[in-house]
C-alpha cells in the first residue's frame, strides 16, 4: 500500500477519533469539535474533499469502528448516541446513554 498525504491540520484540526477499515482501503476520520465524520480511500489520499460525510451527532464524536467485513462504520460521541453507518452514507442511531461514548468496536464473530 502507497502512503497516504499528511494530513493538514488547517484543513482538519486535532483528529478525535480515526479508524481504518479492515482491508485498509478507507480511513474515517473525526476531528475537533466536528459533529461530522469523513471518510477517504487509502488509494486517493487525503484529497480536497472526501469519499463521504456522515452526520448526525450533536456532540463532537469521540470515537469510530469498522465491522471486520468493511461495510459497517459505528461511531460514538460526547452526546451518548452510538450510531451505525452503512457504507452508501445512510445510518442510524442504535443507542443513546446518559453519559459520552468513549470508546465501541465490534465482536470478532460478527
Amino acid at each position: 500500500m502507497e502512503a497516504m498525504s499528511p494530513i493538514d491540520e488547517r484543513r482538519i484540526g486535532w483528529l478525535s477519533a480515526l479508524a481504518w477499515s479492515p482491508r485498509g482501503r478507507q480511513l474515517a476520520v473525526a476531528s475537533g469539535e466536528a459533529i461530522r465524520i469523513h471518510s477517504w480511500s487509502a488509494k486517493d489520499g487525503l484529497g480536497e474533499r472526501p469519499l463521504r460525510q456522515f452526520g448526525g451527532h450533536d456532540a463532537p464524536i469521540r470515537c469510530l469502528a469498522f465491522h471486520r467485513q468493511g461495510h459497517i462504520l459505528a461511531s460514538g460521541a460526547a452526546d451518548g448516541r452510538t450510531f451505525l453507518w452503512r457504507s452508501d452514507g445512510s445510518g442510524h442511531c442504535i443507542e443513546k446513554r446518559s453519559e459520552a461514548i468513549a470508546a465501541l468496536c465490534f465482536s470478532p464473530w460478527g
